[in-house]
């Protein structure tokens, strides 16, 4: 078995933990491979995951270091089995702490975990100036261009037309994602594997308006309308929180879909419960 180790350097300071973790999984006969990263021409950081040579992704870092590594697995068209491990802070997608990686990697090995299948999302926007279509685990923005700028926009939902708002943008989330910034709009959290999407407008300028539920088949699309004033960006269509979101204009049309690809997700046995993760992340005091 195949050990990909996906580590952000600046929570694990000279790979000091890496490097332990490394040896302790050579010593159970298993190949730990460190992975090299590197910068996009947009800023964002890759993990040079190997295509073709299945194994299990291990990410070393919190829920930036797990969404990098969902990413890059469907960039090369895989998808291997991740665990995350959380050395940061919150690490919500994380499913061991630090002090937790061995026995977890002991887990693996002796088979005691099973799989989740995890959806993705797919934005897409295709018109004769631009054609843009990208992943996101966690969720789709359709925000504001400036500060203190509002966006008037319409939203449909597989094809009946379900509001129009002016707002700082609206929030497409999975399940997984809702504890993410759709928690922080004040948006529901769901728990995982409920097959559900959550639209959630962002301080809208409508008190009434609130997040809508709908299923993971559904096809939510979104027209921007021109601004106050004239302005060729409109707003900003992101994935992930990526820096290679696009600018939009008026009438713009993104569409935001369930991905026809999923990932694999790691579940150890006897691991923390959703609930568990819940009180602990979310509702203690930092």
């Amino acid at each position: 078995m195949i050990f990909y180790l996906a580590v952000n350097a600046m929570k694990d300071s000279g790979l000091a933990f890496t490097d332990v973790l490394a040896d302790y999984i050579q010593s159970r006969g298993a190949d730990a491979v460190i992975l090299t990263s590197y910068k996009d021409q947009y800023g964002n950081y890759h993990f040079g995951i190997p295509a073709g040579k299945p194994g299990v992704v291990i990410a070393l870092g919190g829920d930036g270091t797990f969404l990098q590594c969902v990413n890059d697995l469907n960039l090369i068209g895989e998808d291997y089995p991740i665990l995350g491990v959380n050395l940061g802070t919150l690490g919500f997608l994380t499913q061991v702490e630090r002090e937790g990686a061995v026995s977890a990697i002991d887990q693996i090995l002796t088979g005691e975990y099973t799989l989740a299948n995890y959806p993705l999302l797919s934005a897409s926007v295709e018109n004769d100036r631009v054609s843009y279509c990208e992943q996101a685990f966690n969720d789709v923005v359709i925000g504001r261009e400036g500060f203190a700028r509002v966006m008037t926009l319409d939203v449909c939902i597989d094809g009946v037309f379900a509001y129009q708002a002016r707002c700082d943008g609206i929030l497409i989330s999975t399940a997984l994602g809702s504890t993410a910034y759709n928690v922080s709009l004040g948006g529901p959290v769901v728990p995982p594997g409920t097959p559900v999407f959550v639209v959630m407008p962002m301080a809208p300028h409508m008190p009434g308006l609130r997040s809508i539920i709908v299923p993971e088949t559904s096809t939510v699309t979104v027209r921007l309308y021109g601004g106050k004033y004239e302005n060729p960006r409109e707003g900003l269509v992101t994935c992930d929180g990526r820096s290679n979101g696009i600018w939009l204009e008026k009438d713009d049309l993104i569409t935001v879909r369930k991905h026809h690809k999923t990932g694999k997700m790691i579940l150890l046995n006897g691991g923390r419960d959703f609930y568990d993760l819940f009180r602990e992340k979310l509702l203690t005091a930092r």
